[in-house]
C-alpha cells in the first residue's frame, strides 16, 4: 500500500502541483485484478468539486486515473468484456434475434452464391430473389438501427 499511495500522490501532483492535505480511499478491493481508489485533495488552483479523481490500480502497478467514476466503472466493464467467450456473449441474445441473424446470413450466403453462378448462367439469380434478399436483409439491418 505504501508505494501505491506514492504513486498516486505523484499521479495527483502531476495533476496540480498546488495539491496537499491529500485524502485516500480504497473503494474496490481486489476486482478484476485491480484495484480502485477514490482520491481528493485541496487546491489553490482547482475548484474543490473538481480537486479528486479516482485511479484505478492493476496487479502489475499499471495507474490510470478517471475525473468521474462513471469512466472507472465503464473501464472495469470493458475489462470484464475482454474475458468473456464467444459463448457467453452469444447466450446475451434472444432465440428470435439469433434465428433472424442466421436467417439473414444464409440468405446472403445463397446470395453470394447465386451471383458467382451469375457470371456463368445470367438466369442464376432471378429477380424475385433478389427481391426476397433485400427484403430479409432490409428489415435485419433496419429494426437494428437506434432509434432517434
Amino acid at each position: 500500500m505504501p508505494e501505491v499511495k506514492e504513486a498516486i500522490e505523484a499521479a495527483i501532483k502531476a495533476e496540480d502541483s498546488s495539491a496537499n492535505d491529500i485524502y485516500l480511499s480504497k473503494v474496490v478491493s481486489d476486482f478484476v485484478e485491480s484495484d480502485v481508489y477514490y482520491a481528493s485533495w485541496k487546491s489553490t488552483k482547482l475548484p474543490e468539486n473538481e480537486s479528486f479523481f479516482y485511479v484505478l490500480v492493476t496487479k502489475d502497478g499499471n495507474l490510470r486515473t478517471y475525473d468521474d467514476g462513471v469512466l472507472a466503472i465503464e473501464k472495469l466493464k470493458d475489462i470484464l468484456d475482454s474475458r468473456r467467450s464467444f459463448w457467453q456473449r452469444l447466450r446475451e441474445f434472444s432465440l428470435v434475434e439469433v434465428m433472424g441473424a442466421v436467417i439473414a446470413l444464409c440468405v446472403t450466403a445463397l446470395f453470394i452464391y447465386l451471383s458467382i453462378e451469375g457470371i456463368n448462367n445470367p438466369d442464376a439469380l432471378s429477380k424475385e430473389f433478389t427481391g426476397i434478399f433485400g427484403i430479409i436483409v432490409g428489415y435485419y439491418f433496419g429494426k437494428n438501427m437506434p432509434s432517434k
